[in-house]
């Protein structure tokens, strides 16, 4: 069974990147949302906002142990440990002809590997390192029941209700939509992975159950989009 300090970590990068460590899906085609602000023709720009300077502060807590490994954590009455860590986009990069968002965490999070973005026709698409495979962190239509699957982790994410509210420390959002993600994996069984992103914010917030009980959340604290 993969240790839970793994898995909020690279449930982090999968929040905001990685989808834990990448998978499915080829390269649409198009060009990215610029800085003016979400392209409308591409609908997934609208629930996360590509542009340089854009930043997402997210707190992570965890409800069960394994978690002393990430980011000097803070232990709170109930016994559970917390940090906060930071995601911004730095950049962009042309790789193959398309223009790319370059993007990171501060502190940097546990194997944290260049993060890459954009957006096309048929959902935003994010690719680690230069020579990654990229994969669909949301994929079109957006609607319920569009599915798409990340095989490389055994894992398959499906948007699960549109026009959610959901309450963080940055604020009330509604209009979100909610994405699960499962797996097939045996040390993975009863995983589920719930994203919460808001219509012009972003990701707001992650869950993260097994077997129904809540073992990690990451919520938003604040955020800066143009």
């Amino acid at each position: 069974m993969r240790s839970l300090a793994s898995l909020a970590g690279i449930t982090l990068l999968g929040a905001l990147g990685t989808a834990l460590c990448g998978c499915g899906g080829g390269p649409g085609q198009g060009e990215v949302a610029g800085a003016s602000g979400p392209d409308v023709t591409k609908p997934s720009a609208v629930y996360f906002p590509l542009a340089v300077g854009n930043s997402w502060t997210i707190r992570v807590t965890t409800y069960t142990s394994g978690a002393a490994d990430l980011n000097s954590p803070e232990t709170g009455a109930d016994g559970a440990l917390s940090y906060t860590s930071s995601f911004t986009i730095t950049g962009t990069k042309t790789m193959d002809g398309a223009k790319w968002f370059v993007g990171g965490y501060t502190p940097p999070i546990p194997s944290q590997e260049p993060w890459y973005g954009r957006h096309t026709a048929t959902g935003m698409l994010v690719q680690i390192t230069n020579a990654g495979t990229p994969y669909y962190l949301l994929k079109a239509p957006i609607k319920v029941g569009t599915a798409w699957d990340l095989p490389s982790i055994g894992a398959k994410r499906k948007i699960t209700k549109v026009g959610a509210t959901t309450t963080v420390p940055a604020g009330t959002f509604h209009n979100c939509i909610k994405v699960e993600q499962t797996y097939t994996a045996p040390d993975m069984a009863g995983v589920v992975v719930t994203y919460w992103f808001a219509n012009g914010t972003g990701i707001v917030r992650t869950e993260i159950r097994r077997t129904g009980v809540l073992e990690t959340k990451m919520v938003l604290t604040k955020y800066t989009v143009k």
